[in-house]
């Protein structure tokens, strides 16, 4: 479905900084039930495409996701505003590529299991350096597990 978010700051009067909007797409897969478990089909054509503005709603660039011959692996592709491509974000990969690598690690106050979808370089396939004070970390997002109940019983993502 479709959908226009405003991201704004993240202070008590919340300035609108940017909107992401989605058209109309289908999912990245479809789930058959059968009577042997259930089966997951990725699908391939008119998949999810984010198309990102300025607070004055001047085309900044898009995400789109991407279908591969590594169909377990989510990945997203960045471009401009000119369509070309500037970043790939996915996760590490083992198997030859074929299954997603999750993190590990317990500090305090955080997650023990998460997905970081790393960013990397469009033309060299490098992941890129975090920011000044990120702590050494490499460019990421995560996608953390947020326990049973939330995960399983409510349709809140993040």
């Amino acid at each position: 479905r479709r959908f226009s978010i405003p991201i704004t700051v993240p202070d008590e009067n919340g300035e609108v900084m940017m909107y992401n909007e989605k058209d109309f797409s289908l999912p990245t897969h479809c789930i058959l039930h059968g009577d042997n478990g259930d089966i997951w089909i990725p699908c391939c054509c008119n998949l999810p495409t984010l198309k990102t503005y300025t607070s004055d709603r001047t085309y900044v660039g898009k995400t789109k996701y991407v279908c591969d011959e590594y169909l377990c692996v989510p990945k997203l592709r960045t471009y401009d505003a000119n369509d070309n491509p500037m970043y790939m974000i996915r996760p590490e990969t083992c198997c030859a590529g074929c299954c997603p690598v999750c993190g590990t690690g317990c500090d305090k106050g955080s997650q023990c299991c998460y997905l970081p979808f790393y960013i990397h370089d469009h033309s060299t396939m490098q992941i890129v350096a975090g920011a000044p004070g990120g702590k050494g970390m490499p460019a990421q997002i995560r996608n953390v597990w947020a326990g049973f109940k939330r995960e399983c019983c409510t349709s809140a993502d993040n």
